[in-house]
């Protein structure tokens, strides 16, 4: 009986949408706990799924198939496996979800997120912030966010982004009041919008990319050396010939140039052994000589570039956004999907392997899963944390205590507290 119940909830939840249930409940939490709904942070992630799911436009006979289970970019290292995409939208405040979206596992960011803040918008009337990764940044993304408020990262793949890292002085990044950050201020008008572009220079960042910087020269160094001294035991014809060679193989090096380049003879002789003095040599070939070197310019390029992004916003007024908010809003952006939640969605209490033949289930599973998860948030997040229930506390501490399961150690983890209410329903069922 209760089996039933529960297919039928399933099936009426996925007829009636997801998105539109998930949504009602956000707006409840939003009212009750007081969310301030200043910023929306956009992002995606990928879920990789196990077993057989169906190809076909149709499920069994009536429904249509919701989504495309399909190989697409695994962003949990698992390109073996087909997946499923979340597209999820979290409030800066607390880090409280507000929208989700599950997609195909093909699905670009790019073709998708313009679309989405549009449809975030209608749903929410949302006039603030709308906050996203580079996916966002293109020609054709930012014309279609006509009358939005964005923020977003500038891919350091735009010319005129590498251009600008690039050549950037040092003198020209002034000091932030967060610690381990400068900044400078462009005007751009990229894509026919116009728009203020920070960039922002990283001391940690900075770091890690000169670690970086360092394995790269070596790793480059080892394997040109080697592909060097191949050339050098090449014959060649005429001296002509080893000097071209050279300088085609100096146009292939990335990262190094070659110095006192030069060209040897060798002569060959019919007989082995010593020759005789003035016996004349059967024949002669060229080899290329050079020292492999590291190209100092192209160094120093990437060593000044080192721990610099570019930041992009449409709102030119610094007395509406600050270069500090800025900055501020868009390192929460990481918080948002891929960290928030990211423990609870991966304990196995919560989240087993996802592997049914019916793509419908997958949504109703994440659809349960993140509907748990607003309640996971809010609950454990910002001022929300504040109006937690004790009793709950006191409950779950007692239960736990009964069953001789180890409590949390320090303040009470919102991820406990819904482990052990799973296992209150486990045991009692």
């Amino acid at each position: 009986m209760q089996f039933h119940l529960s297919m039928f909830a399933v099936r009426y939840i996925y007829l009636s949408g997801l998105s539109h249930l998930f949504i009602g409940i956000c707006l409840t939490a939003a009212r009750k706990f007081g969310v301030e709904c200043k910023s929306a942070h956009f992002d995606s992630t990928s879920f990789a799924v196990e077993g057989a799911y169906l190809e076909s436009a149709v499920v069994g006979s009536a429904a249509p198939v919701p989504i495309a289970i399909s190989y697409g970019y695994s962003r949990d290292r698992r390109p073996d496996l087909k997946q499923f995409v979340m597209n999820l939208v979290c409030w800066g405040d607390g880090d409280i979800p507000a929208f989700i979206e599950l997609a195909d596992g093909n699905q670009s960011d790019k073709t998708r997120f313009a679309a989405l803040m549009q449809e975030f918008k209608t749903q929410w009337n949302f006039e603030g912030l709308y906050v996203a990764d580079s996916a966002l940044y293109s020609k054709e993304n930012l014309q279609q966010l006509s009358g939005l408020r964005w923020l977003t990262r500038v891919p350091l793949t735009l010319s005129a982004a590498s251009e600008l890292v690039n050549q950037l002085s040092e003198s020209a990044l002034a000091p932030t009041k967060l610690e381990g950050y400068r900044m400078a201020t462009v005007c751009c008008d990229y894509g026919g919008v116009q728009q203020r572009w920070l960039v922002v220079e990283s001391q940690e960042r900075q770091q890690a990319d000169l670690k970086k910087l360092d394995k790269i020269l070596t790793k480059a160094t080892t394997h040109w050396q080697s592909q060097l001294r191949q050339l050098c035991t090449q014959e060649f014809a005429c001296e002509a010939d080893a000097l071209a060679a050279l300088k085609k193989f100096e146009q292939d090096l990335p990262w190094h140039q070659l110095q006192d380049m030069g060209v040897k003879q060798t002569w060959h002789y019919e007989k082995p052994g010593k020759p005789k003095r003035g016996t004349p040599p059967s024949r002669i070939t060229y080899h290329s000589q050079a020292l492999l070197k590291p190209n100092l310019s192209v160094v120093a390029m990437h060593q000044q570039r080192a721990g610099r992004f570019i930041l992009a916003t449409n709102v030119l007024e610094s007395e509406q956004l600050s270069e500090q908010q800025v900055l501020e809003e868009y390192k929460g952006q990481h918080n948002k999907v891929t960290s928030e939640g990211s423990d609870f969605s991966t304990t196995p209490c919560f989240l087993p392997p996802v592997s049914s033949s019916n793509p419908q289930n997958a949504l109703w599973h994440w659809g349960r899963l993140w509907a748990c998860a607003c309640s996971y948030t809010t609950w454990d997040n910002g001022n929300c944390a504040k109006r937690c229930n004790r009793q709950t506390k006191r409950f779950l501490t007692s239960w736990a205590m009964a069953r001789n399961v180890p409590p949390y150690v320090g303040s009470f983890s919102v991820l406990w507290r819904f482990t052990m209410l799973c296992s209150v329903a486990l045991s009692r069922w």
